[in-house]
């Protein structure tokens, strides 16, 4: 069993939702105990069922707690329901609610994290999780605040990078393309033609898979990554590298 993350401690934000899920089971593998955060009040018994056998499995302790990261109180994790309204007619109370999600619910995370950080004097690593979407727009999908609020997660990495390196504070950001989760797959069941396009938009032709996302994520968490802050890592199987 490797263990690239042995001894360590990782907070997994929406721990429970298809990409959360991966990167937990992979850290979990790699060693490293895991706090899991996500809105649930108990997660789903079949997944946490998983976690729990692999935190056995890999001589670990995986814990569990409700959450939503908009509330500084609670620091816990939603997953928005977003509606798919043309930016013409996008409610603003929808727009700052998706702002609110993932570009103050990054930062309060990531703030409290530090700050942890900061008082053991043991530095460590974040990892925020942005999207290409906030490099390009995907033709068809109506996600005008979803693309500011990714291309702002890209700022605040840096900004924060820039701030915290000196206390041996690592930022750095994941940007997947679209990746097979229950959240794709319902969109493509609204709009079947998404699939050709996401395919052909990059230079692999498949989508991507939760899988995809964990030996990134354990890059940045680990040693190997020791000089690497303020960076964005694209996952997208060269979406954004061609036209």
């Amino acid at each position: 069993m490797a263990s690239h993350l042995s001894g360590r401690t990782t907070v997994v934000t929406g721990a429970v939702g298809g990409l959360g899920f991966a990167l937990t089971i992979g850290i979990l593998q790699e060693g490293s105990d895991v706090v899991c955060l996500d809105l649930p009040a108990q997660p789903p018994e079949e997944l946490w069922i998983a976690i729990t056998a692999w935190a056995a499995k890999s001589n670990t302790i995986a814990t569990y707690h409700h959450c939503d990261v908009t509330n500084e109180e609670e620091i816990k994790v939603r997953a928005p329901e977003y509606r798919r309204y043309d930016a013409m007619e996008f409610p603003v109370e929808e727009f700052r609610k998706v702002l609110d999600i993932n570009v103050t619910g990054s930062f309060l995370i990531a703030k409290h994290a530090a700050r942890i950080m900061k008082d053991t004097n043991l530095g460590g690593s974040i990892i925020l999780v942005a999207s290409i979407a906030g490099y390009v727009a995907s033709r068809g999908v109506r996600g005008a605040a979803y693309c500011a609020s990714k291309a702002a997660t890209h700022a605040l990495c840096r900004s924060l990078a820039t701030e915290w390196g000196t206390l041996g504070i690592r930022v750095n950001s994941l940007s997947p393309g679209p990746i097979k989760t229950d959240l794709l797959d319902a969109m493509l069941e609204e709009t079947p033609s998404l699939n050709a396009s996401f395919m052909a938009s990059n230079v692999l032709g498949r989508l991507g898979a939760p899988d995809d996302i964990q030996a990134a994520a354990i890059f940045f968490l680990g040693d190997g990554s020791s000089y690497v802050t303020g960076t964005d890592l694209l996952i997208d199987g060269g979406a954004c590298s061609s036209t």
